[in-house]
């Protein structure tokens, strides 16, 4: 079978298992498709999967204003391959993040690779203290600029110099009130 005939599912809800699996028997394709409960699309159309996954599983971090990702010029591969390194003639300019959960903290590096500085607004959970910026080329430990907060999150400046990175260090246990 052709990847592209395998649709793939979302469940919109909290349905059961065994509740779910009787309204699979019970429908068809076309039923389950217009139904609410589902969400059907193509697996080549990878867009609209990753918006739908975006929708599904809350992020704990996430660039909300500023430059969002990288111009990730591989021409060897397709545009939503990342390769992490280097080749002759190749662009990853903006901003890319990676996260790590480490002895209750959430670790995420924010790397600039672009020639200018960027500033970017972060949103991640909000926790039982203020997150802490890691300066990776001084070891500076300062507390992060807090612009404000929203439903549960902090929302923060980070500034970010041309290819340089900043580790941003979070508390990884949701909900855990502040004081």
């Amino acid at each position: 079978m052709d990847q592209s005939q395998c649709p793939l599912w979302f469940r919109n809800d909290k349905l059961e298992n065994e509740e779910l699996l009787r309204q699979l028997k019970m429908k068809s394709e076309v039923e389950l498709s217009e139904c609410e409960r589902f969400s059907v699309m193509p697996v080549e159309d990878k867009e609209a999967v990753f918006r739908k996954l975006r929708e599904t599983i809350p992020m704990p971090v996430e660039i909300v204003e500023g430059t969002k990702g990288t111009v990730n010029n591989h021409p060897a591969y397709e545009s939503f391959l990342s390769d992490p390194y280097l080749h002759t003639g190749e662009d990853i300019s903006g901003v890319l993040f990676t996260r790590y959960l480490k002895e209750g903290k959430r670790h995420t590096l924010f790397m600039n690779y672009s020639s200018l500085p960027d500033t970017v607004l972060v949103k991640v959970e909000s926790g039982s203290f203020v997150p802490e910026v890691w300066n990776t080329f001084t070891g500076e430990i300062r507390e992060a600029d807090v612009v404000r907060k929203e439903n549960g999150y902090d929302i923060i400046k980070l500034e970010l110099p041309c290819n340089y990175g900043v580790v941003l260090v979070s508390d990884a246990n949701k909900g855990v009130p502040r004081s």
